[in-house]
Parts: C-alpha cells; structure tokens; sequence
C-alpha cells in the first residue's frame, strides 16, 4: 500500500514521537519511518464484519495511540497502540461516517465528530469503551475540524462561522455538563 485512498486532511498526520508519517489507504494506516525509510501498515479487524473505508484518524501527544473511523454506515472506531503493536479497541455507536478524531493530551478522551448524515457528536473515554455520559449529542451546526487545548483541558471544534469549546477538565457522568462553554463569531 503506497497511496493516499482518503481525500481529507485529517487522514494524514506526523507522528513526532515515533518520528513517522501516518496516512490512510484503503483499510489500514500505512506509518513511514522517516529515518529508516521503513514502511509498514497497520489493519484493523471488526467482529464478524470487514472494514469499512477509513478516513479521519489522530494520534495522541505521547506517540502511543491511534484511532481510525469509518467513513461508511454503522461506523467503528478503531484504537491502536503502537508499544503494543495491536488494536486495543473498537468503538461502536456511531450511525453514519466519521469526519473527524481528536484525542485529549493524556490520550484517554477521544472526541468524535459524525458526518453531515447524522451529525452526531461524542467523547469517548475510549479505554472503557463508553461515550461520556452514556450516548452521542446531535449537532445543530456541522463540525469541519477539531482539537485539544491543553490549557484549558477541553476539546474545541470549529465550523462556518463559529468556535465552540467543551470543557473535559473532570471525569463527568452527566452529559450536558460536557457542553457547557461556547462562544459564537458571527
């Protein structure tokens, strides 16, 4: 597998602790060694079903975890990790595609954003395999990106014409506590 299949920009990403570039093509991540010129390729497996086509996927702060979503319907997200060299994880509960992953800085959050289908909206605390609060919120605006802010310990999404922010700083059992800073540019 030597080319891109997923014509997004948040299916390519560096990974500056293991020194490797990261990219989708067709159902599995292909991680270059930069150094070494050294490729390999990293699949994915989902219980009694193949995998769909990937597209969005992020890599936490440390260089350790990966996750990949579908693009197609009944999407899973799928969590590697590169010490151990196997799939952790696969999370379940998304209706359509996924267009967007980010993980938290400790790497134990994943934020996930639905496609414009279903627009659906989750964090996951991924090692427990559950969404926080226990399902998906459904947006009223499309999400095109996302990312974490460190500082202020929250996940910030952007679309046309607006930043919102939701605050993760504590282990919350109550969805809408999640969700509660915004800020609109009109």
């Amino acid at each position: 597998v030597i080319g891109i299949s997923h014509a997004s920009k948040r299916s390519f990403t560096w990974n500056a602790v293991l020194n490797k570039l990261l990219w989708v093509a067709g159902n599995g991540v292909v991680a270059y060694d930069v150094k070494r010129g050294f490729r390999s390729v990293v699949q994915f497996h989902k219980a009694g079903e193949s995998v769909g086509p990937l597209g969005p996927l992020a890599v936490s702060q440390d260089g350790r975890i990966l996750a990949v979503g579908e693009t197609g319907k009944r999407s899973a997200i799928f969590i590697y990790d590169f010490e151990r060299n196997e799939q952790v994880a696969t999370l379940l509960g998304h209706q359509h595609g996924l267009t967007s992953l980010c993980l938290s800085s400790e790497g134990n959050l994943l934020c996930a954003v639905g496609s414009n289908e279903d627009m659906s909206f989750c964090i996951w605390d991924w090692k427990e395999g559950v969404p926080l609060g226990g399902r998906a919120l459904r947006l009223s605006r499309m999400i095109v990106d996302l990312t974490w802010s460190p500082a202020l310990k929250a996940f910030c999404g952007v679309g046309e014409r607006f930043v919102k922010f939701w605050d993760c700083h504590w282990h919350i059992t109550c969805f809408k506590a999640v969700f509660h800073v915004e800020c609109c540019i009109e």
